[in-house]
Order: C-alpha cells, then structure tokens, then sequence
C-alpha cells in the first residue's frame, strides 16, 4: 500500500445526499427521445412467465408526447400529459424502466 498515488479529486469519503428537491430537478432535466415508430409500440410485454399488458391511460400520453422524436426534458413530458392525470412519478418510473431495458 505504498507509493500509490489516488486522485482525490475523483474519490469522496462518505456518500452525499441529494436532497428530494435536488434529485427531482435533475430528472426534470433529463432528456429522453423515441426511437421506434409510435404506431409500432405495443403497450404488451413478454415476460419469463407470460405476457403484461402496460396500462394505456399512463403510457398512451407519455408516448404522443414523444411522437414527435425530439428530445424532450422529463419536465416538458410533465406539462404536455398533466392534463390527462399522469403524474410525474408515473413518467418517471415508465420511462426509467424503459431506459434501463426491463421491457
């Protein structure tokens, strides 16, 4: 353990919190586009033991926000479907789970 030079500037001792208000502003900001055809995207799943069906009334909005294939910022996402009761926790999660691949 001798003679090993570490960058300090990259290593942080102790994790530091962001707080809500913090983390909901830089998932406001994010931006997200979509790539497939709207017209293609089926709101069914396949899964190891059978097939889901998403629910319409979340991702139908979140979806014709997208149709167009700019980029848009979770918070334009938010104005654009707030008036057809999706919340932005609900974008949050579906579009999270589509980033990360679950579907």
């Amino acid at each position: 353990m001798m003679n090993q030079q570490f960058r300090k500037d990259y290593w942080v001792k102790g994790a530091r919190r962001l707080s809500v208000l913090e983390r909901t502003e830089i998932f406001r900001a994010l931006k997200v586009i979509l790539l497939s055809p709207r017209g293609g995207i089926s709101l069914k799943i396949r899964a190891g033991i059978g097939e889901a069906s998403m629910q319409a009334s979340i991702y139908n909005p979140i979806l014709d926000a997208l149709a167009d294939y700019t980029p848009k910022t979770l918070g334009q996402i938010e104005l654009a479907v707030k008036d057809k009761g999706v919340g932005f926790g609900q974008i949050t999660q579906s579009i999270g789970q589509n980033l990360f691949g679950i579907f």
